[in-house]
This record gives structure tokens, C-alpha cells and sequence, in this order.
């Protein structure tokens, strides 16, 4: 089984549990948070600067643009909860959100 990388840390607080899961509503939650506080409000991240710019790097490494859309590529990771159907998707061998 060939290894990811891993992210750039820091990561903002709880997408990553215990090395182990992935929490996808605590990444979508951080995703609005960014795209607010870095488009709408053309702010620097405050106290969370370093964990946004590493998030931000983390989505540019791992989304893909579809004709569908974009897709983020997911870890093989667990998820920590059930989410909504159809919001992973299967291509090309590989688990996107």
C-alpha cells in the first residue's frame, strides 16, 4: 500500500481526529469559514493564519476540476460520522468529496 502525504500542519482543529478519521462537516464548516474570511471580508486569518494558509495549500493539492465541478480528493482515512449521500463519489479508482 503505497503512503500519502500527509498535510502541511497545522490543520484547522478537528478535520483530522486522532490520525485516523476524517471529519468531512468539520472540513466543509472550514472551507466556508476560509472562502469568508479570505474572499468576502479580504482578511488575513487573524489568529488562525497559519492554520488557514495550510488548509488553503491542502485544498489546492488535492482538488480536482471535473466537468462535474471540483472534487477534493479524500485520505483513506475513516470518516468520523455519516454523511449525506452522494456527497462521496467514486473516479478513477479514488474517494472524492
Amino acid at each position: 500500500m503505497k503512503l500519502e502525504k500527509a498535510p502541511d500542519w497545522p490543520q484547522p482543529l478537528g478535520i483530522f481526529e486522532s490520525g485516523v478519521r476524517f471529519n468531512a462537516l468539520k472540513f466543509l464548516t472550514t472551507l466556508r469559514e476560509v472562502y469568508k474570511t479570505f474572499v468576502i471580508r479580504g482578511e488575513d486569518g487573524g489568529d488562525l493564519t497559519m492554520e488557514y494558509e495550510a488548509f488553503s495549500k491542502l485544498l489546492w493539492d488535492r482538488t480536482i476540476v471535473t466537468s462535474d465541478g471540483l472534487l477534493f480528493k479524500l485520505f483513506n482515512l475513516e470518516m468520523s460520522f455519516s454523511i449525506a449521500p452522494g456527497i462521496v463519489v467514486e473516479r478513477d479508482g479514488f474517494s472524492y468529496l
